[in-house]
Formats: C-alpha cells, structure tokens, sequence
C-alpha cells in the first residue's frame, strides 16, 4: 500500500522537466530542427503569400522565445486561409505538443500529432525534419495518458525514417534522438542508451542526448554511469544552465538536497528567467523541511511562466505546511481551472478545503477526483470524514458498506480506515491492523490511524484525547502524508526547519 502524500506533484516536478525542442533551441543546441527561413526558401514559389511567410517567420520566432500561444495564433491564421501549407501545419504542431504538454491536454496533443502528420503528407515526406513533432508529440501522449502503445508507434516510425535513403546527417541524428526518448518511455534501456550514444556520434553538440542519456542511467539506478554523463554534459556545455538544473534534479533523487540545491542556485545564476531551475529550487527546499524558504521560488516560477498548474499546486502545498490555508486554496483552486482533468488537481483542493474545515465542498473535491480516477482510494476515507462533519452520516455508511461487509482479513488499509470511521471496528482493531513488517508503511498507517481517531474523538467532543492523537500523528514525523498535515492543523503547529543555504538563496 502507497501512503497518501500531500501532493503527487513532488516527484513528477522533478522528472517531467525534459529538453523539449524549444527549449534546445533557446539554449542553443546545433542539431535544432532547421531554421524556419530554410523551409520557408523550400516552399516558397512564385505564388507565395507574404503575409503568411512573415505570420510563419513570426511564429517560430516567438516559439522560440517560448510564446507557444502566439505562435498557435499565428499558424491558425495562415492555415484557415491555406490549410495544406505544410510549414504551417509543422510549427503549429510544434506549438501545440509544447502547450497540451504543459496544461495537460492529451486532445490538444492529439490534434498538433494529426498536424504533424499531415504536413508530413502536404510535403510529400519530402522534409525529415517534419517527423519531430509527431514522433515527440506521440512519446508525450504516452506519458500524459501512460499508454505505452503511443511510444511503441513513434518507435516504429523512428525505425522507418532512419531506412529512408535521402536522410541527411543531421536529420539522423534528430531521429535517432526522439526514437531514444520512446525507447526511455518504454523501459528499453539499453535500446536508449544506444541511440542517444548515435545521437551524439553524429553531433557531438546535442544536448538533449547528453540529457537522455544520463536520465537513463539514473532510472536503472546506476550512480556512476550517470555522473560520468553529466560530467561529460558539464564539459560540452559548463555554461548551460539546464544541465546544472538536471543534474540537480538527479541529487535531490540521491537524497542530496544541499549539492541540488546548490547545483539549482548555478542554473539561476546563469538565466535568470529559467522558471524550472526555481521551480526545482523551490521543491528541493520544501522537500528538505522548509516550505518558507521555498515559496519564493515557486512566486518567481510563477511570475515568469503563469501557467504551470504543477507549479501553483506545489506552491500550495508550501503555504499549506506554513498554516497558510487561504492562499493554499486559492493556488489549489488556480490549479484545477489550468487543469480541470487532473484528478490530483482536485485531490490537492479537497484536502486544503478540509484543512479549512469547508468539509461540504472538500468532499465534492475528493468526489470529483475520484469520478476522474477510480483507483484513487486512498481519498475515500477523506471524503467519508468530510461526508460526517458535513451532517450526511447516511452517505458514509453507503460509502463504507463494502468494507464493513468484508471479513477483517481481507481487508486492505482503506478499509480498515472505513470501517472505523463508521464504528463498525474499535480503535484497538485499527491499530492492530497496522503493518509491523515494513518501517515506512507502519509510520504512514500510525500518523493515518493517529489522525482519524484523534478526528473522530474531535467529532464527539473529547478534545483532550483528540490532542493525544493528533500529537502522536505528528510524532511519527511522517510530513509527507496529508494525515500529517491534518494533524498540524488541528493542533495549529507549524515549524519551519532550518537549513544551510547557499549563499545565494540567503542572500535574495
């Protein structure tokens, strides 16, 4: 059983920050798909219209520069009036995979994939450089949705346009290097490594590939390959900031937070309007026990990029450990508007609204999460203690009626946090029913168990041994669970640990 944490966002903040074709363009990578002006010379006839070549010279310009929704806007013009140019069609894909991504929208991406596509077929597959956003945009569904059949397809078709005769070198090496992301996707480790290594081979200059290929050393846990590629990056680029960011992001995962954090501070100091690096930062400090520290950063994120709803949920997150409930619900709540179909999203604002004691709209929260995502069970005794203070007990024996009907040996922690919550078990049942073979489970199920029955003892007026309760689910000292979070609110403690800073966070 995974305990339930305070946010799901902790870790995906770490792992989502890829190299995207954007952002190798803005830190200068050679090997970028070609320049715009090189497609523009390809296409251009005698019967070109100059208002559509400035809109598209216009439109990678500030998809450069990160703008993705201007240069949608761009694109969209020039293909409502010519929807079969094909560069067009490309550097709206291009936009469009970068901001379905970013808001989460598999159906955004979808339409920039078929964008892809057919620029592909109104060039008559004449340009190599037009399967990068199809076959990037197809590896980024895979993730967004985690269907591995979408990755298996840019796979395929990176194995079909490596066979084509006319590909040139640097086309090679693209192809090679979206083909290893796939490949990264789908866990064939040694399938990546050799094709970011091929990557490279043909341009020794390719960040991304030095980027992918220390990733994949990481995630099959070898240390050593992966410092070794990282040094290999810092020696290419020692003033790029994005490799300082990611090797910080792969030593907060090593339990290193001063040597991340420090590597983050380098990334910022090199480009100040590099939002992940603070972004980073800012997790890398509320992971080390000080959110107050950590909020600044996440403000900076947020001032240089508004819409990143990961971003909003961790900031509120932040707030939420400093007894900042207001502004937690306000960021939880800007959260789900930026991503109405993450179920996290409303998770998150769920539990934020029952700190506040608005128990009625937590338990649509957590109701809403869990339409989006039924294996999300982890919220139902959440929102069977929210459905009690709210004054609807008969919708929490219905709620809890499967588990009450189970024999006590089959049933999971859910459960068992059920069938106490509607006194059909004793606390003395429920804390026999904690794990005892497994360190970390057993301090998530002590704070859980701690918190409700402190909770439920609040409910019938016995304040003192709610506080004993609340007390010990604090003692567990298991600050990742919302259990935790609760436990702090209702006894109204907050602590913010102290931590050795660089002095460049200190000194901001």
């Amino acid at each position: 059983m995974k305990p339930q944490t305070w946010t799901f966002w902790l870790v995906g903040c770490l792992i989502v920050s890829s190299l995207t074709p954007a952002e190798a363009q803005r830190f200068r990578r050679r090997g970028s798909p070609r320049s715009i002006q090189d497609l523009l010379r390809r296409q251009r006839g005698s019967d070109a219209n100059p208002r559509h070549e400035r809109a598209k010279t216009e439109a990678d310009r500030v998809y450069q520069q990160g703008d993705f929704e201007r240069a949608a806007r761009l694109t969209n013009m020039v293909l409502r009036e010519n929807p079969r140019d094909h560069v067009a069609l490309y550097l709206r894909a291009s936009a469009n995979i970068e901001l379905g991504f970013r808001s989460r929208d598999g159906k955004l991406i979808r339409s920039a994939v078929a964008d892809a596509r057919n620029s592909i077929a109104h060039s008559n597959g004449s340009n190599v450089f037009y399967y990068i956003p199809y076959l990037y945009g197809m590896t980024n569904l895979a993730i967004l949705e985690a269907n591995k059949k979408h990755a298996e397809v840019a796979v395929t078709i990176g194995n079909q346009v490596l066979d084509l005769p006319q590909i040139k070198k640097d086309e090679r090496a693209q192809i090679h290097y979206q083909r290893a992301r796939a490949h990264s996707y789908l866990a064939n480790y040694t399938q990546a490594v050799d094709d970011f290594e091929k990557t490279l081979q043909l341009d020794s200059n390719h960040l991304g590939a030095f980027v992918g290929l220390a990733d994949v050393h990481a995630a099959t846990g070898n240390v050593e390959k992966t410092q070794e590629a990282y040094s290999r990056a810092i020696g290419t680029f020692p003033d790029n900031p994005l490799v300082y960011n990611n090797r910080g992001m792969f030593l907060q995962q090593q339990g290193k937070p001063a040597e991340a954090i420090a590597d983050f501070t380098r990334a910022i100091e090199l480009d100040r309007r590099y939002h992940a690096a603070f972004t980073n930062r800012g997790f890398a400090l509320m992971e080390s026990g000080n959110p107050q520290a950590a909020e600044p950063d996440f403000d900076e994120s947020l001032r240089l990029s508004r819409n990143q709803p990961m971003v909003y949920n961790l900031r509120g997150v932040a707030r939420l450990a400093q007894g900042k409930v207001r502004e937690a619900i306000s960021d939880q709540r800007e959260m789900v508007r930026q991503a109405p179909q993450d179920p996290v999203a409303h998770a998150d604002l769920g539990f934020a609204l029952f700190f506040s004691r608005d128990f009625a709209n937590a338990e649509r929260s957590f109701a809403q999460a869990l339409e989006i995502n039924a294996e999300m069970r982890h919220l139902i005794p959440w929102r069977a203690a929210s459905m009690q203070r709210a004054g609807e007990a008969g919708k929490v024996s219905d709620l809890a009626a499967s588990a009450v009907e189970k024999k006590a040996e089959d049933r999971d922690w859910i459960d068992q946090l059920l069938v106490f919550l509607v006194d059909a078990s004793s606390e003395e049942e429920l804390f026999k029913s904690v794990r005892t073979d497994d360190k970390y489970a057993k301090e998530a199920q002590l704070c859980e168990a701690h918190f409700f029955v402190g909770f439920r003892a609040k409910g019938t007026g016995n304040n003192e041994a709610a506080a004993i309760h609340f007390q010990k689910a604090l003692d567990t000292g298991a600050r990742y669970l919302s259990a935790y979070r609760g436990a702090q609110f209702a006894l109204n403690k907050f602590s913010v640990a102290e931590l050795k800073l660089p002095a460049a966070v200190r000194s901001r």
